[in-house]
């Protein structure tokens, strides 16, 4: 008894048995010749040549193939794939209508319903079902009996009849799906036994040599390595196979997953930029409109020019003597109007709009704690670049001086916190930044100073008028103010830090608040932070703090 395809391959596989490869090709030459010569329309020309594709592409894939009792549905397969790449590459569909023409003469059955065009039946049959197709191929175009394709199969002969029936009937479908009448069972068998087609002498052969010539030159398989991997897959269940499969496919899911959240975090990443490219746009756009406005004003300054001298003459060098309404008149074009000096005391120069990254305007102090000045007071005051760093340089100078007279008067309460903060029985620890406005009464006349000399007196005062409110907030009227710290455990085991101001001499705050949650105290003045810091080391119940944001509360 000769052995079956699936022991064949096996030999081949694992012993380099060239003898069991040379039997499969003998075995299911005829099938995979005449499937080829009826893909390609008739043309018998390129059949052995599709031929030899579809049993070198089994060479290169039998260390993959699942046990299988008989290989006739894949070489079936193989070869009308094998045919229709050919037909695709040299583009033969002429020569192949004539041919098909010529074959439908000479195998033309007397039963009517014989189907005419072969082709159409091959790919028929690659639309049903592997086990419904390779019932079809063994019976009728390799002309097996139902007994041996019950065992190739692995059902019974009965069983084998019955599928063969259904696989019938279900070609019949796809071919009338084609646009063909509805076939009987009868005729679609006569259509499959015509269409069987001996392979010309000496095609095997040829194809087996160089099949085997092929796959040694191109380096074979690792034979070894390919029998010991071969051998326990060809013998897998389905199941197994299965699983097999799905963890081979699982693979390149996770490399694909992986290179999606890669790709994720570099758009991410892009989006940022282009958020920052955004926000640098706006603010180029914001100071290139301001320069331009600039350069127009500079564009009108021979008219203003002009318009002085000519007032200037009528007051005949005395501007009291001037008429008040021509003091202060001004040309329509003009973007400027003069004011008295007593009115900019009484005036906030705060309306400069700085466009964020979502283009939100957010408005700036005339005069912030380090000495910047808002475009608008800057705008009224003339100032030139250079006055404007001589006062940013001004006020770090100052400031500079003022926190080393903070720390050296600075003061821990042991006494507990004041009443007004309302901690209770909690524990707390309580830092004061005493008053010093003796020495403050002395940096604030050096400031005064050195800004008079940067930019004269009158401006000078202009800049110190606008620049109230930075004095208060930062540096507490030049230390003429002491500010109170209490930090404790709030109720949700965060922390609380109360802070206040107020006069030595008075009791009572003139004002204060409190921040509560899990805070950062990197915020609170250096002094403060690093005592808190020590005080929040010895306690024995403290979390340290997130980056949350405290929330600020109004008494």
């Amino acid at each position: 008894m000769e052995p079956d395809d699936s022991e064949l391959l096996r030999r081949y596989v694992r012993d380099q048995d060239e003898d069991a490869f040379s039997l499969l090709v003998r075995r299911h030459i005829d099938l995979v010749y005449a499937t080829a010569v009826r893909s390609l329309g008739g043309a018998s020309s390129g059949a052995s040549d599709v031929a030899q594709e579809a049993f070198l592409s089994l060479a290169r894939k039998a260390a993959w193939l699942g046990a299988e009792g008989s290989l006739a549905g894949w070489l079936h397969r193989a070869a009308v794939l094998a045919a229709r790449q050919r037909m695709r590459t040299e583009a033969r569909r002429q020569q192949r209508d004539r041919a098909a023409a010529e074959l439908a003469e000479t195998m033309e059955s007397s039963d009517s319903e014989s189907i005419p065009v072969i082709q159409d039946l091959d790919e028929a049959l690659l639309e049903l079902e592997d086990s419904d197709r390779r019932a079809l191929v063994l019976r009728f175009l390799e002309q097996r009996s139902l007994r041996d394709v019950g065992e190739c199969l692995r059902i019974g002969e009965d069983a084998a009849q019955k599928r063969v029936a259904k696989a019938l009937g279900r070609l019949s479908l796809c071919l009338a799906r084609r646009g063909y009448a509805m076939a009987t069972a009868a005729g679609l068998a006569r259509s499959l036994q015509a269409a069987v087609l001996s392979a010309p002498p000496g095609v095997a052969a040829a194809v087996t040599a160089h099949t085997l010539t092929t796959v040694a030159a191109a380096g074979g398989l690792s034979w070894p390595l390919a029998a010991v991997l071969a051998t326990p897959l060809m013998a897998l269940t389905h199941v197994q196979t299965a699983a097999v499969c799905l963890l081979t496919a699982a693979l390149p899911l996770g490399y694909q997953w992986h290179a999606l959240g890669a790709a994720r975090a570099e758009q991410q990443q892009l989006s940022a930029a282009l958020q920052q490219a955004r926000a640098g746009f706006h603010r180029e756009d914001f100071r290139r409109a301001h320069q331009q406005r600039r350069v127009e004003s500079m564009d009108r300054s021979l008219l203003w020019a002009r318009k002085d001298l000519e007032w200037r003459e009528r007051a005949e060098g005395d501007v009291s003597s001037t008429p008040t309404a021509l003091r202060y008149a001004w040309l329509d074009q003009a973007p400027y109007v003069r004011v008295p000096k007593s009115v900019l005391g009484d005036v906030r120069f705060a309306a400069t709009t700085v466009p964020d990254g979502r283009g939100t305007p957010s408005l700036t102090d005339p005069v912030s704690a380090d000495g910047t000045v808002s475009d608008s007071l800057a705008d009224t005051l003339n100032l030139t670049p250079s006055e404007q760093a001589a006062i940013r340089e001004s006020f770090a100078s100052m400031a500079t001086r003022f926190r080393q007279l903070e720390a050296e008067h600075l003061r821990i309460v042991m006494e507990g916190p004041p009443q007004e903060f309302g901690v209770g029985q909690r524990d707390s620890a309580t830092v004061v930044l005493g008053a010093f406005p003796e020495a403050a009464t002395q940096l604030k006349a050096e400031l005064k100073e050195r800004l008079t000399r940067s930019v004269g007196e009158d401006r000078a005062t202009v800049v110190w008028t606008q620049a109230n409110e930075a004095f208060r907030s930062a540096f507490r009227d030049f230390g003429a103010l002491e500010e109170v710290y209490t930090l404790a455990f709030d109720a949700r085991d965060g922390l609380a830090v109360w802070n206040g101001l107020r006069r030595p001499d008075e009791p009572r705050f003139e004002s204060w608040g409190n921040s509560s949650g899990h805070m950062d105290l990197g915020g609170y003045p250096e002094p403060v932070r690093s005592y808190f810091q020590r005080w929040l080391e010895e306690q024995p119940t403290w979390v340290p703090p997130s980056n949350e944001s405290p929330q600020r509360q109004s008494p």
